[in-house]
């Protein structure tokens, strides 16, 4: 996890580290103000993750996959972005090709 200043992180470097810790993605940015987090999941993957207290951007690198949000359904496919608020329950699902995914989160608590 890096809390530098600025940073370079190419994906070929961020891949070979999903899966430490049991994970499925690795956090590569952590300072007070956002988290960067670099997300794999493969076909056929059920997403068990809960809402969250902050704000968070995706951005699909690749893949498909339908995406629920707040009870909203969307196809997503490599070069969607996606917004949810925090507290809002979503979820990847119905994934028919492996997705690698950008996760930003903005570490403002929303009460």
């Amino acid at each position: 996890m890096n809390t530098a200043s600025q940073g370079v992180w190419p994906v070929e470097v961020l891949k070979p580290l999903i899966g430490e810790n049991g994970n499925q993605y690795h956090i590569f940015l952590d300072n007070p103000t956002m988290r960067v987090e670099y997300l794999e999941y493969p076909a056929g993957h059920i997403d068990l993750q809960q809402p969250h207290d902050w704000d968070e951007i995706y951005y699909v690198i690749s893949g498909k996959s339908e995406f629920t949000a707040d009870g909203v359904k969307h196809s997503i496919k490599g070069g969607d972005n996606i917004f949810v608020a925090a507290h809002v329950d979503h979820k990847f699902h119905d994934i028919t090709e492996d997705l690698s995914v950008i996760v930003f989160f903005s570490k403002k608590e929303v009460h």
